[in-house]
């Protein structure tokens, strides 16, 4: 079984070929960004927020960055 996330304009999702597909967060996602190891996605919110979960698509971690984000990245030394 292979984890699959699919990101877009009205949420994102999270699943794989035995579990289907579920439905994480309701918002617009148009940037993310795993982690090295692939335990992590970081998601990049058009409302300005980052928001960290793991692979069965629990919040980890939030934060705000004030405006629309375009682009997010792990950095190299911390992932």
């Amino acid at each position: 079984d292979r984890d699959l996330i699919a990101a877009g304009n009205e949420g994102v999702w999270l699943g794989n070929a035995t579990s289907g597909m579920k439905r994480v967060l309701p918002f617009a996602v148009p940037s993310l960004a795993w982690s090295r190891d692939g335990s992590r996605v970081a998601l990049g919110t058009q409302t300005g927020r980052v928001i960290v979960i793991d692979r069965t698509g629990n919040v980890l971690e939030e934060l705000e960055a004030g405006t629309g984000l375009t682009h997010v990245a792990w950095s190299r030394a911390t992932n």
